[in-house]
């Protein structure tokens, strides 16, 4: 056959999708003489192929096999997401009531633009849960000790301080704000405040969940509560993320757009190193989905997962294509640098600088490498010419982008 499935990677780890897409990519490259006649000698060799196959092997004892294994897998995968999809619903019934109800008091010190000194800090609160629905005592505690009291979680993302009016009114940098008065790590310190909370309220709960389980019992029930404490995140930071997150973009941000405008024509070849043609399947759609994500999520954590997402498409294209576990960054960053800029990011630079500030631990895994490299495209696309990219002169270069300018609609 004129198309060998050895140096693909065909353990079920890449997206069908992927072997599909490639097909057809590879069926537009037929030799001549495989589609005369709608495909005639096409078909004779993968009958004659087919037929091989099956003279080797016991097909119809094959068969009833495999039909039995695979209506059992889909059996034992349909009851796993039955599963995990009333977990979900009890874990988020769950996390509801901690937020709205749940009483974990803290204040919250803020000051910023009005002196000399600018502070934030959240603190744990010593204010009594028996009075939290006494409004004149809530009242009088902040004035007294000039801070803003949080009883509840929900009752801290209104409260918190809001940095987008001092980007509006004082022209101020958000990022650098929150950098000064070190918000990430009160809201990190702020988490711990809730998950241990959180662990005496669920303890008894998940006690009884896992009873019948007694093997790995206690990492279960980490495993859970750190479960809990992601959709906690999630909700806290994607309720922050209007008063944290500016709402102009960077000047970094519009030098990637505009660049990734003009270069719009550019196609893989300009930027691989390697002679050898890619076949890339379903790659552009998926990654393209998961950058339209990583731009639309507003908790770090889900940005960071998306940024991953990204990276794990791109090792599936390189595995795809022969390339080995080893593949390493100089083999990811030009497809990086290329799908960057077919989604052509309107935030790009501002997402990179949100992620670091909220990395954390994460800083020092395989999250603070891919981040490395995002933040590299970031400098590197605006300062691309004719000479980065293979095979393009400078007259092509300027006339191709002059035509993707021509081409933009007001």
């Amino acid at each position: 056959m004129f198309m060998k499935s050895s140096n693909l990677v065909m353990d079920g780890s890449i997206p069908s999708e992927w072997y599909v897409n490639s097909l057809l990519e590879y069926l537009k490259k037929l030799p001549e003489y495989l589609t005369k006649n709608d495909c005639e000698e096409l078909y004779n060799e993968m009958e004659k192929d087919l037929n091989g196959s099956i003279k080797r092997l016991d097909f119809e004892a094959l068969s009833f096999i495999m039909g039995k294994l695979k209506f059992a897998s889909r059996s034992k995968i349909y009851y796993q997401q039955s599963l995990e999809l009333l977990e979900d619903i009890e874990s988020n019934e769950l996390v509801r009531n901690i937020i709205t109800e749940k009483f974990i008091p803290v204040d919250i010190k803020f000051e910023y633009g009005t002196g000399d000194t600018n502070f934030f800090e959240i603190l744990v609160s010593k204010f009594k849960e028996k009075e939290k629905n006494n409004e004149e005592k809530k009242s009088k505690y902040e004035k007294s000790n000039e801070v803003r009291l949080c009883c509840t979680i929900e009752m801290f993302t209104r409260k918190f301080p809001n940095l987008i009016k001092y980007q509006e009114f004082q022209d101020a940098d958000v990022f650098e704000i929150q950098e000064e008065l070190n918000f990430p790590k009160n809201i990190h310190d702020y988490m711990l405040i809730i998950r241990k909370v959180i662990k005496i309220t669920t303890d008894t709960i998940l006690e009884k969940k896992f009873e019948e389980e007694q093997q790995f019992k206690d990492q279960k029930k980490e495993a859970y509560l750190d479960s809990l404490m992601d959709k906690v995140y999630n909700y806290v930071m994607g309720k922050l993320y209007d008063k944290i997150y500016p709402i102009e973009p960077l000047e970094e941000d519009n030098k990637i757009f505009k660049q990734s405008v003009l270069l719009s024509w550019t196609k893989p070849k300009h930027f691989l190193k390697t002679k050898k043609e890619f076949v890339f399947g379903s790659f552009e759609h998926d990654v393209l989905e998961n950058l339209k994500l990583l731009d639309m999520d507003k908790s770090p954590r889900k940005k960071l997962l998306d940024m991953k997402a990204v990276f794990n498409s791109i090792m599936f294209l390189l595995r795809f294509n022969g390339k080995g576990p080893d593949a390493g960054v100089d083999d990811q960053l030009p497809i990086l640098n290329y799908i960057c800029i077919k989604a052509q990011p309107l935030r790009m630079a501002s997402n990179v600088k949100f992620m670091e500030l909220y990395i954390g631990d994460k800083g020092s895994k395989g999250e603070g490498s891919q981040l490395t490299q995002f933040k590299g495209i970031c400098e590197i696309i605006p300062r691309i010419e004719y000479k980065q990219l293979n095979d393009v002169t400078q007259q092509e270069f300027m006339e191709k982008c002059n035509e993707a300018i021509k081409e933009i609609k007001f």
